[in-house]
């Protein structure tokens, strides 16, 4: 049960403090998951990433292919890792990036946690 004040749902249990989802926003969480999970709450721009549970049993992936999010990431700070990732992967500029981009924040938001 959660009681509501403006725009924010609040949890009504012993942490009343503690902010929750309503009902109605279960759709657009199941998007920001299915978008790359909840670093995509503070990017909301990032296209190329997804989550599957068809494909690499539900990593992060780059859109439509089977290569990992974080490998991208990984390989995208070596010295030759984008030259590789555009050749040998046939990735776009744009798509290393929302890799890139993608990992620092899940970085981020784990450190925090």
């Amino acid at each position: 049960m959660y009681a509501q004040k403006g725009d924010s749902a609040y949890d009504v249990g012993r942490k009343g403090w503690q902010q929750v989802i309503k009902p109605e926003d279960l759709n657009e969480i199941a998007d920001q998951l299915r978008r790359g999970g909840w670093a995509v709450r503070e990017l909301p721009d990032i296209k190329h990433i997804e989550v599957d549970p068809d494909r690499l049993s539900g990593r992060p992936t780059i859109k439509g292919r089977r290569v990992p999010a974080a490998k991208v990431a990984a390989l995208a700070r070596t010295p030759r890792g984008v030259e590789i990732l555009r050749e040998d992967y046939e990735l776009a500029d744009v798509e290393i990036e929302d890799a890139r981009r993608w990992w620092e924040k899940v970085a981020e938001l784990s450190e925090a946690a």
